[in-house]
Formats: structure tokens, C-alpha cells, sequence
């Protein structure tokens, strides 16, 4: 049967100015049905400009109920001002 690696979300938060969505996973490794490894949990930020449309329905969900257009556009103007000056003004 071979190896097996399964990511699953097992939770997320909003957080931060621009309600960053951070997604923490687990991957689990199985062999031939039975669990061999369990993994730390990663996490994961996902900003306001990304695509969200290979996410999972939960997440793209998330992310329309908390990224208004309003928001986007802020956090694209912030994100231009922090490239034009990088170290401040």
C-alpha cells in the first residue's frame, strides 16, 4: 500500500491590523494504514493580497467573512509605502 501524508488543519486565528489568517496544520505519515509519524504543528500566514482559491472552503470562507475590499485596498497601500520606504520616512 505504501506511504501515506496527510496535512490536516487543526486550527487557525485572525489576528493583526489587516487580520492576517495564520492556518496551523499537523501532518500525519501512515504505512499501510497505520500511523508512523505525527509531525509538529506548523502555521502558516496568509495575507490579505494572497489567492486564496486553492485553500480549503474553510479557510477561503474565513478569509471572504474577514478581508472586506476596504481592507484589501489599506493593506495594498501599506505594502506600497513599506517598498517605497523601506526604512521608514
Amino acid at each position: 500500500m505504501g506511504e501515506l501524508i496527510e496535512g490536516k488543519i487543526i486550527n487557525y486565528e485572525v489576528t493583526g491590523d489587516f487580520n492576517f489568517i495564520f492556518v496551523i496544520t499537523k501532518n500525519t505519515i501512515t504505512r499501510d494504514g497505520e500511523r508512523i509519524f505525527t509531525g509538529q504543528p506548523h502555521r502558516r500566514p496568509i495575507k490579505p493580497d494572497a489567492d486564496v482559491s486553492s485553500e480549503s472552503k474553510e479557510i477561503r470562507d474565513i478569509a471572504s467573512a474577514v478581508w472586506s475590499e476596504d481592507l484589501k485596498q489599506a493593506y495594498a497601500t501599506f505594502r506600497a509605502d513599506q517598498i517605497a520606504h523601506p526604512f521608514g520616512r
